[in-house]
C-alpha cells in the first residue's frame, strides 16, 4: 500500500483496498466491520480521482457487507447512490440489483406497498431483457411475494414464491433456498393443501441434510451430502477427506468400510445386506456406500454404482443409468441382452459396475407370482456368472430373507453359492459406545453441538430396554432434540424421557396433516391406532380400501395423509399385484400410539361422564323447577278458588243488603 501511495497510482490503490476488504469480508463476520471499512476507502479514492465508472462497477461489494450486517439505512443511501450512477454507467442488471436493494430496504421497514413497486421494477428491467441474468433475480421474486403476502395476495404470493424457487440455486445459497420453501409451505398450508405443503418439508428435509444443515432427519432415509459430478475436479487427497465425511455422515464409519473392502476383494461377487427394520439400510446405501463408491478407484477401475429402490420398472432404471454413464442415448427397448451388453462395454472405459438392490423385499412384494420373478433372476445369473468387473448387492429386511431360497432352488450358479453364509453382511443395532460417536460425528458436521452429559443420557435412556440403541429410534428422538432445540442435560431432564420426545414426534407428523381446527388430525390418530395390533405389540398390514372401510371414510379422505405418513417415514407402502398395503415402520412406535389411543378413550370417557352428569343435574333442576311450578299452580289454583268462593259470598251478601223490601200494604194490594 505504501508503495502505491508513494508512486500516486490511484487505481491500484483502490484496487488494493477493495481486494483486502473482500479478504476481510471471507475470514468471518467478526471481520465484516473492517471489510466494510476498506471497500469503502477504496470506492472513497476511486470517487475522488473522478473515477465514476469504477465506483458503479464495485459498488455492489459494499452493498452485500451491508446486508449482511443488516445496516438497512446505509443500504437505503447506498442504493440511491449506485442507481444514480448506474443511470449512466451501468448496466441494467446493476440497474435491477439497485431497485431490489430499495425493495429489500422497504420491505424491513414494512413499506408494503413501495416494496411491491421496487420489486415489480427490478423485475421489469429483467423481462424486458431477457438476454440479461441475475443471480438476484430469486430475490426479487421473494420479496415480490414477500409484500403481496402481507397486502392479502395470497394467490400471487404463492405464485411468486415458486417462481422464487424456481430461479435459486440451492447449491448457491441453501439457507435463502430453505426461507423460499418454508414460506410456500406455510402458505400451502393456510390454504389447506396439506400434501403440497408436506412435500416443501420434505423438500427442506433433503436440503438440509445434503448440505450438512441438520444433524438428524427422524424416520426418513439420510440423504448424501455429496453429489459425484466433478468427481475430475477433486484431487486424490481431497477425495479421501469427503470420502471420510461421507462415512461419518451416514453415522455407519465402521460399516462403509467393510463394505468397500468386501467389493475389493474378488471372492464377493455377490453379498446380501439384511437387517431388521429401521436399523439404516437404506441410508447406509443412500448416504454411505453409494457416494463413498463414487470417490473411490481400484486399480485403475472407477466404481459406478447403480442404485435400484423401485422395482415396478427395473430393467428401465438400470438401462438409463447406464446409457447416461456412457453418453448414449437412452435405449427404449431395453431386455435382458441389451442390458447385459451396456454392462461388458463398460469395461472398455475402465468402469467397475455395482449393481445395488435396495429394499428388495419390495421387488417380491411386486411380483407375487414366481414367474414373474424369473426375468431378474436370469438377469442376476447372467451378471454373477458373466460379468467379471461387476459385483451385486441385495439389501432386504431379514424376515424376507427367506425369499432368497426361492433364487437358489430356480436358478443354476456355478460361481456363487447361496447357501454360503459368507455372502451375508448383518446390520444391527448400534452399541451404546457406537452411538455416541454417530451423534457426535452428526452434530460436529451440523453445528449442533450437545453437551456431554446430554450425549450420556440420551444414549443410555436409548438403551434402556435393549442394552443396545435402534438407529431408527436416535434418530426419531435426535430429530426431536434439534426441533426443539434441547442441548443440554438439564432441559432433557425437563422434557425429556425418550418415550414424551417420541410421543411429540408423532404429534408434530400428525400435524402435517391439518390445522387444529380440521378433523384430519382426529383421522390420522385413527389411522395409527388401526396400524397397531390392540393386544400385541405387532403391525398388521392394511390397505386403503381396509383402512377406509373400518372409519367409514372414502379412500379420497385418507389417501393424503397415508401419503404423508409413508413421506415422513412411520409407515412403510408395500405394493403388491393385489393392491398397496400399509404397516407402521417399526415395532417401537406401538407403545406410543397404544397409550394416545388408550389417553384418547379415556378422555372421551371422561367427557361422557361430565355430560351425563351435566345432563342429569341439567335434569334435577329440571324436576326441581316444574315440582316448584305445580306447586305454585296448585296453591295458586287454590288461593284463586278461596277467593272467589270469597267474592261470591261477598256479592251475595251485598244482593241481600239492597234488595227492596215489601210493605205489608204493599201486600194487601
Amino acid at each position: 500500500m505504501d508503495f502505491w501511495q508513494q508512486s500516486h497510482d490511484v487505481y491500484r490503490q483502490g484496487v488494493l483496498f477493495l481486494y483486502l476488504g473482500l479478504a476481510h469480508y471471507r475470514r468471518g463476520k467478526e471481520n465484516w466491520q473492517e471489510s466494510r471499512n476498506s471497500i469503502q476507502q477504496g470506492l472513497d479514492i476511486f470517487e475522488q480521482s473522478q473515477r465514476l465508472d469504477l465506483v458503479a462497477k464495485h459498488i455492489g461489494k459494499l452493498s452485500q457487507i451491508l446486508r449482511d450486517l443488516e445496516a438497512w439505512d446505509a443500504v437505503y443511501i447506498l442504493a440511491q447512490k449506485a442507481l444514480r450512477l448506474h443511470e449512466t454507467h451501468g448496466e441494467l442488471t446493476q440497474l435491477a440489483h439497485d431497485y431490489g436493494l430499495l425493495a429489500e430496504v422497504a420491505l424491513k421497514n414494512c413499506r408494503w406497498d413501495e416494496a411491491n413497486q421496487r420489486a415489480q421494477q427490478a423485475l421489469k428491467f429483467l423481462d424486458d431483457n431477457p438476454q440479461f441474468s441475475s443471480p438476484n433475480i430469486g430475490l426479487y421474486y421473494w420479496i415480490l411475494a414477500q409484500s403481496q403476502q402481507q397486502l392479502g395476495e395470497i394467490q400471487n404470493a404463492i405464485s411468486n414464491l415458486e417462481k422464487a424457487k424456481e430461479k435459486t440455486q440451492p447449491q448457491g445459497n441453501p439457507t435463502f433456498y430453505l426461507n423460499i420453501l418454508d414460506e410456500l409451505r406455510s402458505l400451502y398450508f393456510s390454504q389447506g393443501q396439506y400434501l403440497t405443503a408436506f412435500k416443501l418439508k420434505l423438500e427442506q428435509r433433503e436440503i438440509k441434510s445434503k448440505y450438512g444443515l441438520q444433524a438428524f432427519i427422524g424416520a426418513a432415509r439420510l440423504q448424501p451430502t455429496f453429489q459425484g459430478s466433478n468427481l475430475s475436479q477433486i484431487t486424490a487427497e481431497q477425495q479421501a477427506e469427503i470420502a471420510e465425511m461421507i462415512a461419518k455422515a451416514s453415522g455407519r464409519q465402521k460399516d462403509v468400510k467393510e463394505l468397500l473392502e468386501r467389493i475389493k476383494q474378488p471372492k464377493h461377487k455377490l453379498t446380501v445386506i439384511y437387517g431388521p427394520s429401521g436399523v439404516g439400510k437404506s441410508s447406509l446405501l443412500q448416504a454411505g456406500l453409494v457416494p463413498a463408491l463414487q470417490l473411490t478407484s481400484f486399480e485403475g477401475w472407477e466404481y459406478f454404482p447403480v442404485l435400484m429402490q423401485v422395482y415396478t420398472d427395473w430393467m428401465e432404471t438400470v438401462s438409463n443409468q447406464l446409457s447416461q454413464a456412457l453418453n448414449q442415448p437412452i435405449n427404449q427397448l431395453s431386455n435382458i441382452q441389451v442390458l447385459t451388453e451396456q454392462l461388458r462395454s463398460m469395461e472398455k472405459h475402465r468402469m467397475y459396475v455395482v449393481l445395488i438392490f435396495d429394499q428388495f423385499e419390495q421387488f417380491f412384494c411386486d411380483n407375487e407370482q414366481p414367474a414373474s420373478r424369473r426375468e431378474l433372476y436370469d438377469f442376476l445369473r447372467l451378471c454373477l456368472e458373466g460379468i467379471p468387473y461387476l459385483k451385486v448387492i441385495l439389501s432386504l429386511r431379514e424376515d424376507y430373507l427367506y425369499h432368497l431360497l426361492h433364487f437358489k432352488r430356480t436358478t443354476t450358479l456355478t460361481k456363487v453359492d447361496i447357501n454360503n453364509e459368507d455372502i451375508l453382511y448383518y446390520l444391527g443395532n448400534f452399541s451404546e459406545e457406537e452411538a455416541k460417536e454417530v451423534i457426535h460425528s452428526l452434530t460436529e458436521r451440523s453445528k449442533f453441538h450437545l453437551e456431554d452429559d446430554l450425549v450420556n443420557a440420551v444414549v443410555q435412556d436409548l438403551g434402556r430396554e435393549l442394552g443396545e440403541i435402534r438407529p431408527i429410534e436416535l434418530q426419531v428422538v435426535g430429530a426431536q432434540l434439534e426441533a426443539e432445540k434441547i442441548t443440554q442435560w438439564a432441559e432433557y431432564d425437563k422434557k425429556g424421557p425418550k418415550e414424551k420426545l417420541v410421543e411429540r414426534y408423532l404429534e408434530a407428523v400428525v400435524a402435517d396433516c391439518g390445522s387444529e381446527k380440521s378433523e384430519n388430525r382426529q383421522i390420522a390418530w385413527k389411522i395409527l391406532s388401526l396400524l397397531i395390533d390392540n393386544d400385541q405389540d405387532t403391525r398388521p398390514l392394511r390397505t386403503e380400501k381396509e383402512l377406509a372401510t373400518l372409519l367409514q371414510l372414502r379412500v379420497e379422505q385418507l389417501k393424503f395423509i397415508l401419503d404423508i405418513f409413508a413421506g415422513s417415514g412411520l409407515v412403510f407402502f408395500f405394493k403388491g399385484s393385489l393392491g398397496g398395503h400399509y404397516q407402521l415402520i417399526h415395532d417401537y412406535l406401538v407403545k406410543p400410539i397404544r397409550k394416545k389411543k388408550e389417553l384418547d378413550y379415556v378422555n372421551f370417557m371422561t367427557a361422557a361422564e361430565q355430560e351425563n352428569i351435566r345432563i342429569k343435574e341439567q335434569q334435577k333442576r329440571s324436576l326441581k323447577r316444574t315440582i316448584i311450578a305445580v306447586i305454585v299452580l296448585i296453591l295458586g289454583f287454590g288461593f284463586g278458588m278461596e277467593y272467589r268462593r270469597a267474592e261470591l259470598e261477598k256479592c251475595q251478601k251485598n244482593s241481600l243488603i239492597h234488595q227492596p223490601t215489601l210493605k205489608p200494604d204493599s201486600l194487601k194490594r
